[in-house]
């Protein structure tokens, strides 16, 4: 699976809240989870940024301390061999990779390069039976495409767009505070849209009908006899 967004959208923290939810298993957003094993590659979070997000996150899962030992976080860059090593040695059930961009170096345009990546990453998945999120952007906003959140908007060469099974894209408009998800590849299931929001303890939420409506309409104002009166 590929989560792509703008910078600033939330993709680290969104994928970093899958972990959380996958260490105690449980629900996340629609989804119901198996508890499982996650090791993360965080090649573009320092160590402070890290522990800020997840002791945040932490707020929203009670029951995070007791699954610690589910979860493996490795914030050094490395080669192909110490990364299999890596999976030698975890066996993780899932593998969150931050970013694939850093991961490949930034040689994610069409080439030979990003076959062998793609190819190896198939290898990976299949011999130690492991799910795999990858993180990653589209491309940059332009006059003719403003909002850039559709699977051939993904950056980079198609064979990534050909690889993945499961695409999604967060996309956030300016000074709304609502983030859209959209599903923009789906192999083995259906297609989805949700409006998300992210929650002071930076975990993501999904926004219903109602609540949106309420906050785009605003306060009502009535004016009666005795007074007025607004209602939120």
């Amino acid at each position: 699976m590929i989560v792509t967004g703008a910078p600033g959208v939330g993709k680290t923290q969104f994928c970093l809240q899958l972990m959380n939810a996958f260490s105690v298993g449980g629900m996340f957003l629609t989804s119901e989870l198996v508890q499982k094993t996650v090791l993360v590659l965080s090649l573009e979070m320092d160590v402070r940024e890290l522990k800020f997000v997840l002791q945040k996150q932490s707020l929203s899962f009670q029951k995070l301390k007791e699954s610690s030992q589910n979860s493996r976080i490795v914030d050094e860059p490395g080669s192909f061999l110490q990364y299999e090593e890596l999976f030698e040695k975890f066996r993780p059930g899932v593998v969150i990779i931050d970013s694939l961009f850093e991961f490949s170096d930034g040689d994610v345009k069409d080439g030979p390069e990003v076959i062998q990546l793609t190819r190896w990453l198939k290898r990976m998945r299949k011999k130690y039976d492991m799910a795999m999120v990858i993180i990653h952007h589209n491309r940059k906003a332009t006059t003719t495409n403003k909002k850039p959140n559709t699977l051939d908007d993904i950056f980079g060469s198609v064979v990534i767009n050909k690889a993945i099974d499961t695409g999604i894209s967060l996309w956030k408009e300016k000074d709304d505070p609502y983030i859209d998800l959209d599903t923009v590849k789906a192999r083995y299931s259906e297609e989805k849209h949700l409006k998300i929001k992210r929650t002071d303890n930076l975990v993501f939420e999904i926004v219903e009908e109602s609540e949106i409506d309420r906050d785009r309409s605003g306060p009502i104002v009535t004016k009666t006899e005795t007074g007025t009166t607004i209602t939120f």
